[in-house]
């Protein structure tokens, strides 16, 4: 079997529902055997700012090599999901609201990015309110087991340089049951 590159993996999500073992098991599917380091599920729910944060400040503690994989996403089905490779090489995979921005800003910038729509990547059908199944985990997989960044799909320019106001506010709605 062919080395793959760790993911590193942020969410909002939480411990205390299925989500973040069925992201694992989406990834598994496509890259088993590929290492997820689990670096926080405890973001604010919602609060893209506080993942962007951590996310960008994590960066000089997970190896270089790693495909970062955030989602936090009070939009979820509405913005696009994006990869983007950074100038200094970071591949990192998420919405494209802003969550990744500020990783890719302490990463050199972008140096090209991919709506991820591929058929060959993502798992249909497409659940409105689980991208991170369906879509966002199976395309770090698939980049984990050396799939290049324009087999994802399109190429695109990210859209969201920082989270919008309502992404930073302090009190959020409920959550729904699925994600």
């Amino acid at each position: 079997m062919p080395e793959t590159r760790a993911i590193v993996f942020v969410t909002d999500f939480g411990l205390g529902n299925e989500w973040v073992g069925i992201c694992h098991a989406a990834m598994s599917r496509v890259a088993p055997g590929t290492r997820v380091i689990d670096l926080s599920h405890f973001i604010e729910p919602l609060n893209v700012e506080a993942g962007a944060r951590l996310f960008a400040d994590s960066l000089s503690y997970v190896p270089d090599d790693a495909i970062l994989l955030a989602v936090v996403d009070p939009n979820v089905g509405k913005d696009r999901d994006v990869a983007v490779e950074t100038t200094t090489g970071r591949l990192l995979v998420g919405p494209d609201n802003g969550l990744l921005s500020t990783a890719w800003s302490a990463a050199g910038g972008v140096s090209r990015a991919v709506q991820i729509t591929s058929p060959a990547v993502v798992r249909e059908p497409v659940a409105p309110s689980f991208h991170a199944r369906d879509v966002l985990s199976p395309a770090a997989a698939h980049l984990s087991a050396g799939l290049p960044l324009p087999e994802l799909g399109p190429e695109s320019t990210p859209a969201r340089s920082r989270p919008s106001r309502s992404e930073c506010r302090k009190s959020k709605p409920a959550r729904s049951s699925a994600r």
